[in-house]
């Protein structure tokens, strides 16, 4: 069985089992398939870490030669992780310079990256707060809140924004 073929197998196995998984077994998978992947890429010499940030679901971080993977993706579809993880592992792969230009573009599809510069994901998974005005025109979900917000208005009814804690 080639490497490129045990991957395949793997990713298969994980992913119809993403579902059952508990969340503190998806976030061990989530570690295990970057170390995974990192190596398999020829990044042995660059670290992993699980980081609590809602901000950035990934990073990487050259000077440390570190991959960093918000703990928060085990809210997310297999596929969803996959490819954040592997977006970070083209970053690692390109030179900081490279961005989210061509170059990096052209080795995230070449790893099997989708190639986008953001995830697309539903920020109420990640959000701690809902915020709704009374006349229901204005509703939105946000992750942090500032003093502003909490004194905030409805544009349409005028009336004071209703503010819910939901994590």
């Amino acid at each position: 069985m080639t490497t490129k073929h045990y991957i395949q197998v793997h990713d298969l196995e994980l992913k119809n089992n993403w579902d059952s998984l508990s969340l503190d077994d998806r976030i061990v998978k989530i570690e295990e398939c970057t170390v995974y992947l990192k190596d398999f890429y020829g990044l042995k010499n660059w670290k992993v870490e699980l980081k609590n940030t809602k901000k950035s679901l990934g990073h990487c971080e050259y000077n440390t030669k570190t991959i960093s993977i918000s703990r928060h993706m085990k809210n997310y579809s297999y596929d969803e992780n996959r490819d954040v993880i592997l977006h970070e592992i083209a970053h690692a792969l390109c030179t900081h310079d490279d961005g989210h230009g061509d170059v990096w573009k052209t080795c995230a599809k070449d790893i099997g990256c989708t190639g986008n510069k953001c995830a697309n994901i539903d920020i109420v998974k990640l959000s701690n707060y809902k915020i709704t005005c009374p006349c229901l025109v204005n509703n939105f979900y946000r992750i942090r809140l500032t003093k502003k917000m909490k004194q905030s208005k409805c544009g349409k009814c005028k009336g004071l924004l209703k503010i819910e804690k939901i994590n």
